[in-house]
């Protein structure tokens, strides 16, 4: 049972094995040790049913029945990190490291220091795990997302060059090329983004990945939400899936929910249809229920209803979602929703509480987002009147997009001729 519990923990990319695994793990757990059984029930909550707050109470007797369970503590503190709730995570990860000084939980106290802004705390965090372990390709992950989060785009993609480089271990080096790409992409560098994504796909396909294309769907994306091609986003999509067709997968390795989201996003709604409906023929019940599934599965719709310009109606639905792992989707959907209904004070509070936060996943939203936000919250408060603000968000566009590539410059150019002529308005 802890074998199987073992092999669950560190599968990666390979949901359908790890599911096998925890399962296992689950249905032996008799056989074990009081400690050992509830580790294995709490292991298959989170990483096979997603339930966080069941995994939570059993963690919670782990701790009743050893307060000194540095396991218990830790993985106290990544369930809690299920939930967004990071002052909770870092209070567990921090006891754990009290026992048990690991360079696993004193990144992840780092982490949940990073998630609540916290980040001279939590750069002198990865300071001792460094000291412990130094260059482990874990902690370089970490001090990427926190230059990221800094906005320090040049140290990031030094970071992200050695997490390519400077390992032998594929899954690290597909890692690499992805956080790379994610720079080039934040600095409007489509093409070179891409070269990184296509790469990062070929060594996510050598490290054993079950879907290695992953990095490529981030493609899909910069053509939604840069390009604004909806055209050549599905015909990415498109492709994507004749080198991976879903049949060809496991059922539960198929990103069906992903899959429903990116076509929901380019308005095909006949598309999305199809994919949920076999979704629900072929996944097990047990697999796709819960309310963290339903909440999910209410943001897909609420994607259809704004791709369909059903604003109103999207933003009704989409006050019952409740993603709390996601620190990006209270504000990005409600910022798009606002705009397009003219509610311009109520879009400049999210567009910009977007800007603001601070979260391990934003690497992976700014990559397409931030670029475009900058230049619309500046685009905002011109027409607000509200001209100091928009000097500074057309500023902040300009610098960041000022190497860009050639199709992206003309809005940089309009953004720049812009802030000069308020510059010479005010004085």
């Amino acid at each position: 049972a802890m074998a199987w519990r073992k092999i669950g923990v560190e599968t990666v990319g390979d949901q359908a094995r790890k599911i096998e695994a925890m399962e296992k793990a689950y249905l032996f757990r008799d056989r074990l040790t009081e400690r050992e059984s509830l580790l294995a029930e709490a292991t298959y909550y989170t990483n096979a049913t997603g339930e966080p707050h069941k995994a939570i109470r059993v963690y919670e007797r782990m701790v009743d029945l050893d307060p000194a369970d540095a396991w218990a503590l830790n993985n106290l503190g990544a369930a809690y990190t299920d939930l967004g709730e990071w002052a909770e995570a870092e209070h567990w990860f921090a006891r754990s490291v009290a026992i048990d000084s690991s360079v696993k939980s004193i990144n992840n106290v780092a982490t949940a220091q990073i998630n609540q802004g916290k980040l001279d705390e939590a750069e002198a965090t990865l300071d001792i795990a460094d000291r412990l372990t130094p260059g482990a390709e874990r902690i370089v992950a970490s001090r990427y997302t926190l230059e990221m989060n800094r906005e320090g785009w040049d140290e990031a993609e030094s970071l992200a060059l050695r997490l390519r480089d400077e390992n032998t271990d594929a899954a690290w080096t597909a890692v690499g090329s992805f956080a790379l790409g994610n720079v080039a992409a934040v600095r409007g560098k489509l093409a070179e983004a891409e070269s990184h994504w296509r790469q990062g796909s070929r060594e996510a396909a050598e490290a054993g990945d079950a879907f290695p294309a992953w990095p490529l769907m981030q493609v899909f994306d910069l053509d939604i939400h840069v390009r604004h091609d909806t055209a050549r986003a599905l015909a990415s999509l498109e492709a994507i899936l004749e080198d991976y067709p879903l049949e060809s997968m496991d059922v539960m390795n198929r990103p069906y929910g992903w899959l429903a989201i990116w076509y929901a996003r380019a308005g095909d709604r006949a598309a999305v249809e199809s994919l949920i409906t076999e979704w629900e023929t072929v996944v097990p019940l047990e697999y796709r229920s819960g309310e963290a599934v339903d909440d999910f599965v209410r943001n897909i719709e609420v994607t259809n209803l704004v791709s369909e310009g059903r604003f109103e109606a999207a933003l009704e639905l989409l006050r019952q979602v409740d993603l709390p792992g996601c620190a990006v989707c209270p504000y990005v959907p409600k910022a798009q929703i606002f705009d397009q209904l003219g509610a311009r004070d109520s879009a400049l509070a999210m567009y910009t509480g977007y800007l603001e936060l601070y979260s391990e996943g934003r690497a992976g939203w700014d990559n397409e987002l931030r670029g475009p936000t900058l230049e619309r919250v500046g685009q905002l408060y011109d027409e607000a009147g509200d001209l100091e603000n928009a000097a500074v968000y057309y500023a902040r566009f300009v610098e960041l997009w000022a190497d860009a590539d050639a199709e992206l410059q003309p809005r940089v150019a309009v953004a720049q001729a812009r802030l000069e002529e308020i510059i010479r308005e005010r004085g």
